[in-house]
């Protein structure tokens, strides 16, 4: 698959994965946060963000693949979490 045929994979599950949450969702999450690590308050009109990941693509892709080099010699999609809702993966 070519990283075009990759990137418009990515790009059509976007509304399956990303939407705004609920009040009542969001509450959910932030409750959760208060009694499994204990923060109580202190971030919880805020965000919380996760450190990335490289996800290894097959090959440089053909478009600005110099871009694409990692540190550790291959080619790669930097892939992060920003979400209010972290429950969900814990």
């Amino acid at each position: 698959m070519s990283q075009i045929g990759v990137s418009k994979a990515i790009e059509s599950l976007h509304d399956i994965f990303i939407h705004p949450l609920t009040r009542e969702e969001k509450e959910v999450e932030k409750r959760w946060m208060d009694e499994h690590l204990g923060f109580h308050s202190l971030w919880r009109e805020g965000w919380v963000m996760y450190d990335s990941t490289i996800v290894v693509i097959y090959q440089r892709p053909g478009m600005d693949g110099n871009a694409y080099y990692t540190h550790k010699g291959n080619y790669g999609l930097n892939a992060q979490v920003n979400t209010p809702f972290i429950s969900q993966f814990l």
